[in-house]
């Protein structure tokens, strides 16, 4: 049977919002089933991305490739076909491929670009950091001693994805990474005004938080103050 006489066969009587639940069992089971198993792989393509962006894609994910097989199966027996809702159906189509398709993509495109940079300053661990330099409006810090940095390099690789919740920075400033390549590598950080004693670093448009960061760096640049205060005495 051709597509065409397969849609004249539903049933068009009835106003879009009555989608009858009780007759679409099919569809919406295999939508949620999907979804169930999409939420959970987005997460392992993207272990360190939003985790609210990445179970909301999954779910939307569930039901964009879940909603078109469903009704299929929905509309193979005649005496089911004829009581599937026509309007509730084109409705609910043009929901899932109008308007979450393009989301569930544009979110995975920019799941996929913080996920490569937050994987290239993780692996920044490996190329030898030798330096870390803190520069903000005429205040400029380095962090030189090779356990000091090996101890703010852990901090980073540690640090999980965050996610701003209408809060500012108390402090903006650029840290920059020197490798001991000759190779340097320069970020937006700053402390969020809910985290005093956190640092955020930006690789790009992604947030990285450094639990104890701004903590770590004060207590360093103090102690090296202290040190240096000692020695003029």
């Amino acid at each position: 049977m051709r597509l065409i006489d397969a849609l004249k066969q539903l049933d068009w009587t009835k106003p879009a919002s009555d989608p009858s639940t009780n007759l679409t069992l099919r569809q919406h089971g295999l939508m949620a089933l999907l979804a169930a198993l999409f939420a959970p792989t987005w997460f392992l393509v993207f272990p360190d991305v939003n985790p609210v962006i990445l179970v909301w894609s999954g779910l939307m994910s569930g039901v964009v490739l879940g909603i078109l097989p469903g009704l299929l199966w929905q509309m193979s027996d005649p005496e089911r076909r004829a009581k599937v809702n026509g309007r509730h159906t084109i409705m609910t189509l043009l929901m899932a491929y109008g308007c979450f398709l393009p989301v569930v993509m544009f979110n995975a495109a920019n799941a996929s670009r913080d996920q490569k940079e937050i994987d290239h300053m993780k692996s920044l661990r490996q190329c030898g950091v030798r330096a870390v330099t803190f520069a903000a409006c005429g205040y400029h810090q380095a962090l030189t001693d090779s356990a000091v940095v090996g101890s703010f390099m852990r901090l980073l690789a540690d640090s999980d994805p965050f996610v701003r919740s209408h809060e500012n920075d108390n402090l903006s400033f650029t840290v920059t990474l020197v490798c001991a390549n000759g190779q340097f590598h320069e970020y937006r950080a700053g402390i969020p005004n809910r985290h005093p004693r956190d640092l955020v670093i930006h690789p790009g448009e992604a947030e990285m938080l450094l639990r104890l960061g701004a903590e770590f760096v004060d207590s360093e640049f103090k102690s090296r103050s202290q040190c240096a205060n000692c020695c003029a005495r």
